[in-house]
């Protein structure tokens, strides 16, 4: 089976992800565009409108956009892109995923369906909502200490420390851990849907650890 598949950003409604944090991917059975936690959004041939370049003057770049009639996305979705988007309509067209008309498989078509169902969002949301209680509370001990002790700056401390060794954390059991990613990932989901921005951010709450580490050494 002829497969596509292209590094890039996308625009959700109003909001962008840059690359390489977006990736499209084509065959002859389904177009995805995986823009991590910000979406994962999948279609089968009878999902598409049209796929046309992106010619709107407001925007920056290059892009394709997907014209759909899933009701559960965003309308809008633009795949940004350095490549000719002409050229990129091409590959896809090549997959044979616009010209399918004989149907896909069952089980195919029930994962896709699933998928859409569920919204694109690829974590539970009881699991995130928990996380951003618990990241808050912990923010909060450390404004509380500064309030309370005023000549302690405010955001640095053992709340900040626990927020983000919490983060880095639960990156690392997402990599690491299939048992763990079934108790955050929605249903289908798998880690490709969340690899790329989990190593970035647990990168960046590396370095923010590192520096909170040194400060709060110096200050207490």
């Amino acid at each position: 089976m002829t497969t596509f598949e292209l590094t890039g950003g996308v625009r959700i409604g109003r909001k962008n992800t840059s690359y390489p944090f977006v990736v499209l991917k084509a065959d002859r059975n389904k177009l995805e565009v995986n823009a991590s936690v910000m979406g994962n959004f999948v279609f089968q041939p009878t999902d598409i409108i049209s796929i046309e370049v992106n010619t709107s003057i407001l925007s920056i770049g290059k892009g394709i956009k997907i014209h759909h009639k899933v009701q559960s996305y965003n309308s809008t979705i633009i795949f940004w892109t350095l490549k000719d988007p002409k050229w990129v309509i091409e590959q896809i067209n090549a997959t044979g995923f616009t010209k399918n008309i004989d149907g896909i498989p069952t089980t195919i078509s029930k994962q896709i369906t699933l998928k859409q169902q569920q919204g694109s969002f690829p974590i539970k949301k009881p699991f995130g909502l928990g996380i951003a209680a618990l990241w808050l509370v912990l923010i909060l001990v450390d404004v509380t200490r500064a309030i309370v002790a005023k000549d302690i700056p405010v955001g640095f401390g053992t709340g900040m420390l626990s927020a983000m060794g919490m983060m880095f954390c639960c990156g690392l059991l997402l990599l690491i851990s299939s048992d763990f990613r079934r108790l955050v990932l929605k249903e289908g989901r798998d880690l490709d849907d969340i690899k790329r921005v989990t190593i970035f951010f647990m990168g960046i709450m590396a370095i923010i650890l590192i520096n909170l580490i040194i400060m709060v050494t110096f200050l207490f």
